[in-house]
């Protein structure tokens, strides 16, 4: 019974106060069991526009997604801005981030987002932000 009690409110708690960047309900929809993981987020600068990703496409401007070391290509994930709650839902099509060996004070992320999903998360200005992030479905 707590358990349950537990279980409805996450979701009541998720559901407002965490509100989509996108207003389209058919990409934003609530998943109830799905583990929470925390981290860092950055996102790609202008210089990786047009280079080929793991998944063998060219990153264009535009596109919505993410790389992650290890999650598998085509894994939709939730990501939360923890700053302002700002949410979008992305597609893992690449891997990293990756942190210079020779930078060790160099802040170490977690996902690595494109420039779209960062303006929809409103992090362009801070350009590393925690964030809470949960797996879709693979």
């Amino acid at each position: 019974m707590l358990l349950l009690a537990v279980i409805v409110f996450f979701t009541i708690v998720t559901t407002t106060l965490i509100r989509p960047a996108s207003a389209s309900p058919s990409l934003f929809h609530t998943v109830q069991h799905a583990v929470w993981h925390r981290g860092n987020a950055s996102w790609y600068g202008p210089r990786f526009f047009n280079h080929r990703r793991k998944d063998g496409t060219r990153y264009l401007k535009n596109e919505i997604f993410v790389a992650h070391r290890t999650y598998p290509i085509g894994t939709v994930l939730r990501v939360v801005n923890l700053k302002n709650r700002r949410a979008v839902e992305v597609v893992v099509r690449d891997r990293g981030p990756y942190r210079d060996k020779h930078k060790p004070e160099q802040v170490t992320c977690q996902l690595d987002l494109s420039a779209k999903a960062a303006a929809m998360l409103g992090m362009m200005e801070d350009g590393i932000v925690p964030v809470a992030y949960q797996v879709i479905r693979r």
